[in-house]
């Protein structure tokens, strides 16, 4: 038993007692009709859950990226201006405005209107 290359048959022998071949042949019997639709000895692959249209890789979008150069009307000879340029912008923020306080005398009016509501309602600020 220790050379049967089907491991699922070597198991369930190996759990068996076996007192004549009649014994054998009815485990068998029982073992080919549990297996009579598995021919492989793998599994056959699953189908993916997933859409076909959804691949099973990296996203890939429809169109590949285009740039576009607009051109006026007067064509330019300069091969530097038909170039397209990318700029990455930033944008700064004043150290004024990054300061933050929790006194109302830095809010401006309208959020001191909308805190005494608040506190008219039943609001309590946090502490």
């Amino acid at each position: 038993m220790k050379k049967l290359l089907d491991s699922s048959l070597r198991s369930t022998l190996q759990g068996q007692r076996l007192h004549s071949l009649e014994d054998l042949e009815f485990v068998l019997k029982q073992y080919e009709e549990m297996h009579q639709d598995d021919d492989y000895e793998t599994p056959p692959p699953r189908r993916e859950s997933r859409p076909d249209y959804i691949s099973a890789g990296k996203f890939r979008p429809k169109r590949p990226a285009k740039a576009y150069v607009a051109q006026s009307k007067v064509e330019s000879s300069s091969e530097d201006e038909k170039q397209v340029h990318f700029q990455e912008t930033t944008e700064e923020i004043p150290e004024q405005e990054v300061e933050t306080g929790s006194s109302e005398s830095q809010l401006p009016e309208d959020w001191s209107q909308v805190y005494r509501a608040m506190e008219n309602a039943g609001w309590k600020p946090p502490p």
